[in-house]
């Protein structure tokens, strides 16, 4: 480890600037200032001496953040960000999570009181979710200890399509009224977000904005009205549906 400086491949370019891009959003108390500083942001996020598409950067600077235990070496100039496991890597993981531009989850947005539904979704769709056809999230996902606003904040922001389990009981929750549907439905206007809603039992559906969106089903008979067989039915051809905007 004894060079001046070291020229990033790719792969390590593009983590390098991941690391200060992912740290300037974690909040002001969390943040290394180390990384702001004017030679570190010249050499590693900026550098305009070099070609488009390289970068180099100070072996110093490495060092320094080895030494912030932000950066761990697998080589001379191959290293990864942060020991898994630590404290400032899990952080820094969730809000790259958040942060990502990349939407491509299935967010599926139900009240508790129809966890029934939720359940029988999660069972149809379980081979796509195997076989990574789709990534499947709702709140069931949130582990013990975890700060479940920011988890549902999270998975809100990487969603890709929507799927509303729409009832008398989840037109009844403040909470998905307050805080689920807004984002998913600014998403859904400006980001090219999928809606697909499901007509779970007779509610007032038309009196809510999720009247402006297409059901992904016919809605003349609510699925608790179905036999079970039918119900099978259409629940295939709602799972059918999310399988193909989660891959246009």
């Amino acid at each position: 480890m004894n060079l001046d400086s070291i020229f990033l491949e790719p792969a390590q370019q593009e983590l390098l600037v991941a690391l200060v891009e992912a740290d300037k959003r974690l909040p002001a108390d969390d943040r290394r200032e180390f990384l702001y500083a004017p030679t570190f942001g010249r050499s590693a996020v900026d550098h305009p001496g070099l070609p488009e598409g390289e970068r180099s950067v100070f072996h110093g600077d490495l060092e320094a953040l080895r030494l912030q235990n932000l950066i761990y070496f697998r080589s001379e100039t191959v290293f990864g960000i942060a020991p898994a496991g630590s404290a400032y890597y899990n952080r820094l993981q969730s809000v790259k999570q958040v942060q990502s531009m990349t939407r491509d989850q299935v967010f599926v947005s139900y009240s508790h009181a129809n966890k029934d539904w939720l359940q029988r979704f999660q069972t149809m769709l379980k081979p796509l979710v195997r076989g990574k056809r789709i990534e499947l999230w709702d709140d069931t996902k949130i582990k013990p200890g975890a700060k479940w606003k920011e988890e549902i904040q999270k998975a809100l922001a990487s969603a890709k399509v929507a799927v509303l389990l729409v009832s008398p009981e989840f037109l009844a929750s403040d909470f998905i009224a307050e805080h689920e549907l807004p984002p998913l439905l600014k998403a859904a206007e400006q980001q090219g977000l999928t809606i697909l809603w499901v007509y779970i039992s007779p509610c007032f559906y038309d009196h809510t904005e999720i009247t402006n969106y297409q059901a992904a089903h016919e809605i003349a008979h609510p699925l608790d009205s179905l036999s079970p067989h039918e119900q099978n039915r259409v629940l295939l051809q709602v799972c059918r549906e999310i399988e193909a905007a989660a891959n246009p």
